[in-house]
């Protein structure tokens, strides 16, 4: 009876020490995957900031004159910034902060918009591009470009009136005047 208890003591010796290297590494996974996610909700937060950012410098140096376009499309990028500032300061997902960078990016290009308008070089538009060796890409002679898909009509919803103009609505407006 001694050897079959020590054979016994033995077998569950090694099962408890078997548990207890497997909730080792299960806890050391736990926290490397907490601190992955940690890192790339920040990595979104700061993104999301820096266009917000962005767009509260385009604002605060760009005036519209007398153009009524270029006011729109400035009022407009204003909308999108006082939106920004609310989902930024709610956010608390990555989810969240995308959405920040959404809307920022859409006031962003309001911006152009009016830039353009007024004559201005584009400015601007988010982050550069960057390659896929990381490196940031520029193009020579920069300036906002309309595209051909902008030439969409507004539209309009019979239970809620026009819609609001969008980038492509000031962008035809700016065409036709």
């Amino acid at each position: 009876m001694g050897l079959g208890m020590a054979i016994a003591v033995g077998a569950w010796s090694m099962v408890a020490v078997i548990a207890l290297v497997a909730a080792a590494g299960l806890y050391m996974a736990l926290i490397t995957r907490k601190q992955k996610n940690t890192d790339a909700l920040e990595e979104a937060r700061t993104d999301a900031k820096r266009w917000y950012d962005m767009l509260s410098g385009q604002l605060a140096s760009l005036s519209s004159g007398d153009d009524p376009v270029a006011s729109r499309a400035l009022s407009d990028a204003s909308e999108r910034h006082t939106a920004a500032a609310g989902q930024l300061a709610e956010a608390v997902t990555i989810g969240h902060y995308r959405q920040v960078r959404r809307t920022a990016t859409e006031g962003l290009r309001y911006i152009g918009a009016a830039r353009a308008r007024l004559g201005l070089v584009a400015g601007p538009q988010g982050p550069p591009p960057v390659a896929p060796d990381g490196r940031p890409m520029y193009e020579e002679g920069y300036r906002a470009v309309i595209p051909d898909t902008m030439d969409e009509p507004v539209r309009v919803s019979e239970t809620r009136g026009p819609a609001k103009p969008t980038v492509r609505g000031v962008a035809r407006l700016m065409r036709h005047q």
